[in-house]
């Protein structure tokens, strides 16, 4: 999707995302301005917003190109791809089948909003869970682990990104809003 303005990027984001908007209006995400080269291509990867809820923990991603565009790769289905395994920031596991992998739920990798020159995405992993299964309900911090960009037939690996979250779901409140009220 070809987006003219941020507000078409934010609309299409909250279109794949049921919740993010009341959410961001909340101010239950977390903004970051964190950008990575992808080494040996010409690809920036820009992380910009974390939500982490009961269900999942969502993050909003770019690729910018510094060479040409995506016209044509994206007309193909040939985005770039990330992928990483999520882990809380105390935790001492560190094994290919630890941490939370990531996933696209409803939103499929070659799609999303392209805006100036980036192409925007999202993905998720689920939400951390104790021993007693039993949500993560404070968190200071996720780390990205086995970051890796695929783009065509090549993959490359990006040095872990560490995000600062400072959440407590414990100090919230739930409200509950019908969605079919007739007044």
């Amino acid at each position: 999707m070809h987006a003219v303005s941020w507000d078409r990027v934010k609309a299409y984001q909250y279109e794949k995302t049921p919740g993010l908007k009341r959410a961001e209006e909340l101010g239950l995400t977390r903004s970051y301005q964190i950008e990575m080269p992808v080494p040996e291509t010409d690809l920036i990867l820009s992380i910009y917003e974390v939500w982490y809820n009961k269900e999942h923990v969502y993050f909003f991603y770019s690729f910018e190109r510094t060479k040409g565009s995506f016209a044509k790769h994206l007309k193909d289905r040939e985005a770039p791809v990330l992928s990483f395994r999520a882990f809380l920031s105390d935790s001492t596991e560190d094994t290919d089948t630890a941490g939370n992998a990531s996933y696209p739920l409803n939103w499929p990798s070659w799609e999303g909003a392209r805006h100036q020159g980036k192409f925007h995405q999202r993905l998720a992993v689920a939400p951390f869970i104790e021993e007693d299964q039993v949500l993560v309900s404070r968190i200071e911090e996720i780390v990205l682990k086995q970051v890796l960009v695929q783009w065509g037939d090549h993959t490359y690996p990006l040095e872990d990104i560490r995000l600062p979250l400072h959440i407590d779901l414990t100090t919230g409140q739930n409200e509950t809003v019908p969605l079919w009220h007739s007044e």
